[in-house]
């Protein structure tokens, strides 16, 4: 890792775009809606505290990057190395293992140790902590960790493994290669790694979640799983074989790169989570609606990057290698390989025409096995990139439980690009925090998507009403049908885009939307509120056609 690369790190840190700086920690504190925690012991401890409160807030600031950011700042200077030394102390004197929010949650527990390996591991490479003392409180901090970790595994509601259990296996992995070094438990963690991405990824290689964001999450995960236990094996000179899981990881690799665009903005289906284990060190310095996009390149660029030294048998260090690119300090063009473009599975389909590239979602089933925790109602929705900028988008998620009122708005239908003839939802939500995480399993919708070899369908039947969508491939134009009278399609604008009427439609930026009818249409340009990032948001602009029966859509270069 080139140290050149690394200078100019400032000590600002951002929490969902508020900034915080590195000498004053707050560990328990949503210091966005300003209020703190108690430290209690984690088990009866709230999520949920008075007003707007977030506890996201405090656990993405004690996700641990606060470590590796100030451990890559010592690296370029190491008279700041006082500054890291500070930020372990703090940590370990205000946050008692099990008592506070800190510990509410076993993944983020996981991801902290994960990224307190990692600054050690940077601060090795080009420096020595000789501080008896301070190596004493690091080390029991990373054995506090992994015996918490080992207790309290995530599993819901009696038998259900999702993204969070991963993460648990990701830091007992880490730290069976990096602190014990025990072989025989490691054999074991694989095991049990066969079974769990076996279970949460589907057939094509996406995630059972129903979520983009978290597919990415899952698979950054799965990949920084690996590399210790590969560079593990080398050190051993042992070879390091395990056919089923790279085969899971390579068409999990597949689908993010087809699930992003050509510039690297991802598609926003489900749950967009601002979630990483191993954050950009830069993200601060990045403008609020090109993070999305920078974090994403960094991590198609780290799994590409892990394919090609896999598959090369590369003598690099895997784990310095790609947990570098993650970071942030490799100078790495953007560059991604398509394999396919159908997600049968995931119900995600791609079709590209003289630089539009258009997302098409069919929600056939909730993720999660049933549960929905992370969907949204986003049957026949559509997402539209530009020369790979996102014109037409999937607005967003705002939050998780502050507000459980525009948690349910930004998951709703009426949030989505897609026709609607009543108030009725595709899934009915269900009340309560509970109901945050999951929707009635029990569809008002019935939905048929057939296949052709110039148009897809999927026609969907809402209490009675039958609503077709139809994309036509050549033109790429979409065809919208109501057994009814009046119905509305609705397209949500990237903030960003300037939009104008004309005869034709509606002119957005270099992009036309051609709206026809055999019926009288009624175009009107309103206001939405659009989520980029977690816990902010802004107003767009939002298309609303009213039609009859029928309405065709195209899409031409201005």
């Amino acid at each position: 890792m080139n140290i050149d690369v690394i200078n100019n790190i400032t000590c600002d840190f951002d929490v969902f775009n508020k900034t915080i700086t590195l000498d004053n920690p707050l560990w328990d504190k949503d210091f966005i809606h300003d209020v703190k925690w108690e430290k209690k012991w984690h088990k009866v401890l709230p999520y949920k505290k008075r007003g707007r409160s977030d506890v996201k807030v405090p656990w993405e600031f004690g996700r641990g990057s606060v470590f590796t950011q100030s451990a890559l700042i010592s690296c370029s200077d190491y008279t700041t190395i006082g500054n890291y030394k500070s930020l372990v102390y703090s940590f370990y004197k205000n946050n008692i293992a099990g008592y506070g929010v800190q510990w509410q949650c076993t993944m983020d527990v996981s991801i902290r140790l994960v990224n307190i390996l990692v600054s050690k591991m940077m601060l090795n490479q080009f420096t020595k902590v000789d501080d008896q003392c301070f190596e004493k409180t690091i080390g029991i901090t990373i054995r506090e960790h992994f015996k918490f970790i080992s207790s309290n595994l995530e599993v819901f509601n009696g038998s259900l493994k999702n993204n969070h259990y991963l993460a648990d296996i990701l830091g007992k992995v880490w730290y069976f290669c990096y602190v014990e070094e025990d072989e025989a438990q490691l054999i074991k963690l694989l095991d049990e790694m066969d079974v769990e991405y076996r279970s949460q990824y589907l057939k094509d290689g996406s995630n059972f979640e129903g979520s983009i964001s978290y597919h990415f999450l899952s698979t950054e995960i799965f990949i920084l799983t690996l590399l210790p236990i590969i560079d593990f094996y080398k050190s051993k000179q042992k070879p390091f074989t395990h056919p089923s899981l790279i085969t899971i990881l390579v068409n999990a690799i597949n689908f993010a790169n087809f699930a992003t665009s050509s510039l690297g903005f991802p598609s926003r289906i489900g749950d967009d989570d601002s979630g990483v284990v191993i954050r950009p060190v830069k993200l601060s310095n990045i403008a609020i609606n090109k993070k999305n996009q920078y974090i994403t390149i960094n991590r198609l660029n780290a799994f590409n990057s892990f394919l090609k030294f896999y598959y090369e048998q590369s003598n690099v260090n895997y784990t310095q290698e790609i947990v570098g690119t993650l970071l942030g300090l490799k100078e790495i063009s953007f560059n991604k390989v398509i394999k396919q473009k159908t997600y049968d599975d995931f119900g995600l389909y791609k079709y590209e025409k003289s630089g539009f590239e258009l997302f098409f979602r069919h929600l056939k089933e909730l993720g999660t096995k049933g549960l929905g925790g992370h969907n949204h109602q986003d049957d026949t929705s559509f997402e539209l990139f530009f020369e790979g900028f996102p014109y037409i988008v999937d607005p967003g998620t705002y939050c998780y439980t502050s507000e459980p009122i525009k948690r349910n708005q930004y998951r709703s239908s009426f949030k989505h690009n897609l026709v609607k003839v009543n108030d009725n939802e595709q899934f009915d939500m269900l009340e309560g925090q509970k109901g945050l995480f999951k929707l009635d399993n029990r569809p008002n919708t019935r939905s048929d998507f057939k296949k052709g070899a110039n148009k897809d369908s999927i026609t969907t039947n809402r209490m009675g009403l039958d609503i077709t969508r139809t994309i036509d491939k050549k033109t790429l134009s979409i065809i919208d049908f109501i057994d009814t009278e009046n119905g509305v399609a609705r397209f949500h604008l990237h903030p960003s885009l300037k939009v104008i009427k004309n005869d034709k439609g509606v002119v957005v930026n270099k992009v036309q939307l051609i709206f026809e009818s055999q019926y009288p249409l009624v175009i009107n340009i309103n206001k939405y509120y659009y989520s980029d990032y977690y816990l902010n948001e802004e107003k767009a602009s939002v298309i609303e056609v009213l039609f009859h029966r029928e309405l065709i859509t195209c899409f031409e270069r201005v």
